[in-house]
């Protein structure tokens, strides 16, 4: 412990070009050549004080002198335990701080060991080689082999979820005219859909009909009164717009299956 504290003390010798201890008692002589000061001018008051009396001086003298006496007698207490707590808690480097310390004559030098440090060898138990667990192989083997096929599972879901993804998003933009349509226009385009959805059964009896029906004796086109008045309704009904074609359009749809249903 000594003798750390004596290296750290010589390192701060060369960092500050004086001992630790010399500025510890250059501030004690400065307090007792302040005490001594003190004490003359002391003397001078009290041989003031006494003024003609007997035996002034010497008295002065004697009552000063043991004034100084005590207080230099305080004064050194006081300093030692000073001079002890600067030299353990002020003027003090730790191991830390003396690491990155630079002295004046260690500059541009590189103190640091060439030898690299020897690896640690290996345990026995490191060294020796790792018994085979009879059927180890076999299980991992088929872990590897059912994690394939979960991973082939999931390549087939997730290309089925993109399929499906790719219709919705087309019958999104088929369906797209039915959402940008205004209120009025998607009234009628509902109303519409909902005639045509209710004659979706008749149609089907019809085209069940029609299948049953022999070609050779029964009429499959319609007389040549209800195509005429068909057609003059239907004449240029795609030219008034898209609205008016629909609405046309399930029109017709609806009419042809009545008469279908209504054929003998």
């Amino acid at each position: 412990m000594a003798e750390d504290a004596a290296r750290r003390h010589v390192m701060l010798t060369e960092l500050f070009g004086v001992h630790p201890r010399a500025l510890v008692d250059a501030l004690v002589v400065s307090a007792n050549e302040h005490l001594y000061v003190l004490g003359e001018r002391l003397e001078e008051n009290v041989r003031a004080l006494l003024g003609d009396a007997p035996d002034a001086d010497r008295d002065a003298e004697r009552g000063v002198h043991a004034v100084l006496t005590l207080m230099e007698n305080v004064i050194d207490h006081i300093m030692d335990t000073f001079e002890l707590y600067c030299m353990r808690s002020i003027f003090v480097i730790t191991p830390a701080q003396s690491r990155r310390i630079t002295l004046a004559h260690h500059r541009g030098l590189d103190l640091r060991t060439s030898e690299a440090p020897e690896a640690p060898a290996a345990p026995a138990e490191a060294a020796a080689p790792a018994e085979v667990v009879p059927g180890a192989e076999d299980r991992v083997r088929r872990q590897i082999a059912s994690a394939r096929a979960a991973q082939h599972r999931l390549a087939q879901a997730e290309r089925a979820a993109k399929l499906r993804r790719e219709r919705a998003r087309a019958m999104q933009r088929a369906f797209a005219f039915l959402s940008e349509a205004p209120e009025g226009d998607a009234a009628s385009l509902l109303a519409s859909a909902n005639a045509v959805r209710a004659a979706v059964p008749a149609v089907v009896a019809a085209l069940q009909d029609v299948r049953h029906t022999d070609p050779l004796r029964a009429a499959l086109v319609a007389p040549a009164s209800a195509r005429a008045s068909g057609a003059d309704v239907g004449r240029g009904e795609w030219e008034a717009g898209r609205d008016a074609y629909l609405n046309w359009e399930t029109r017709r749809i609806v009419a042809s299956a009545k008469r279908a249903q209504d054929a003998p």
